[in-house]
């Protein structure tokens, strides 16, 4: 929340203005959503859902104490199949760079 300081109240304003405006923009966000997702058919609505979910898995990926190089390597092409699956575009060099981002940590 942008703090006045009894000085430059032109600046101030602005940044309340635009606060404003996001804050309608967010409402109209939400309005719209809820008015899509109640016409939406249920079963459209679960394959939305799940098409979100592989790519939340993937995001989050890491490999246990007790998992082997070769099952977490077998696990990431699991959920990067399930994300081509969706038609989410899932190059190769990806899923390497994030196998080896998460073996280096």
């Amino acid at each position: 929340m942008p703090y006045f300081d009894s000085q430059h109240y032109d600046h101030w304003s602005e940044l309340m203005e635009n606060l404003l405006r996001l804050e309608k923009f967010r409402i109209e966000d939400h309005k719209v959503k809820h008015y899509l997702f109640r016409v939406i058919d249920r079963s459209v609505f679960e394959q939305i859902l799940d098409r979100s979910t592989p790519k939340i898995e993937f995001e989050v990926l890491e490999i246990t104490n007790i998992e082997t190089i070769i099952e977490y390597f077998a696990r990431v092409m699991v959920v990067a199949n399930k994300m081509r699956s969706n038609r989410e575009n899932m190059l190769d060099s990806k899923v390497v760079e994030r196998i080896l981002r998460t073996l280096t940590a």
